[in-house]
């Protein structure tokens, strides 16, 4: 909810969210967003694994994903800095840092 607190004042934003890696997979096969925060470590399923599966769709090829995750493992920071995703955001992190981020993302 604070990601999406933090973004909802920017009018040319289209915002949707869910609270379940599930939920999430059905969300983003029909809205075929633009750009994807997605939390590595879901409670329901492992990010990783649902990175690789966004990645796997063509028709979500021009999906930008930022990876979000409060670990400070750094083997674990490299593995997933690993993966196909378009940036890494490590938690905690403020919301204006996290508006420049992605409206950074979004213009690229």
């Amino acid at each position: 909810r604070f990601f999406q607190r933090a973004l909802e004042d920017n009018p040319s934003l289209e915002i949707k969210g869910t609270h379940s890696g599930y939920e999430a997979g059905f969300l983003t096969k029909s809205f075929k967003p633009d750009l994807i925060l997605l939390d590595i470590f879901l409670k329901d399923i492992d990010g990783r694994q649902v990175t690789e599966l966004i990645r796997s769709d063509p028709a979500l090829k021009h999906t930008k994903i930022v990876a979000i995750s409060s670990t400070q493992d750094p083997e674990i920071i490299r593995g997933i800095k690993a993966l196909e995703i378009t940036d890494f955001i490590q938690k905690p992190v403020s919301a204006k840092e996290l508006r420049q981020k992605i409206e950074n993302l979004l213009r690229n």
